[in-house]
C-alpha cells in the first residue's frame, strides 16, 4: 500500500519491488511516468550525477560535429590558445 507523507492519497494496489525489505516497513519512493512507483536509492542519484554531464558533452560534441567546417573554425578562435592549436593539429 502506497501512502505519501501527506496522507492524501493512498494507493492499495501500489507494488514496490524490493528484496531486502520486510512487511511493514517504509522506504521512499517516486512515481514513474508509465504509472507505478519505484524505490529511490543513492545509487539512483549517484548514476544521474555521473550521466547528467557525460551525455551534456556527447550532445555538445555531436551538435558542433555536425556544423559545417567554416562554423567549426570560426568557434575555434574562441577557445583558448591551447586548445586552438590542439585543435588545429586534428584537422591537419
Amino acid at each position: 500500500m502506497f501512502v505519501p507523507h501527506d496522507g492524501s492519497l493512498v494507493d492499495r494496489e501500489a507494488q514496490v519491488e524490493w528484496p531486502d525489505g520486510r512487511a511493514g516497513a517504509h522506504t521512499q519512493v517516486r512515481t514513474v511516468l508509465i504509472g507505478g512507483y519505484q524505490r529511490e536509492s543513492g545509487i539512483d542519484v549517484a548514476l544521474m550525477a555521473g550521466l547528467g554531464p557525460v551525455m551534456g558533452l556527447l550532445s555538445v560534441g555531436c551538435a558542433f560535429a555536425a556544423l559545417s567546417r567554416a562554423t567549426q573554425d570560426r568557434l575555434a578562435l574562441l577557445l583558448p590558445d591551447r586548445a586552438f592549436a590542439t585543435y588545429m593539429e586534428s584537422r591537419s
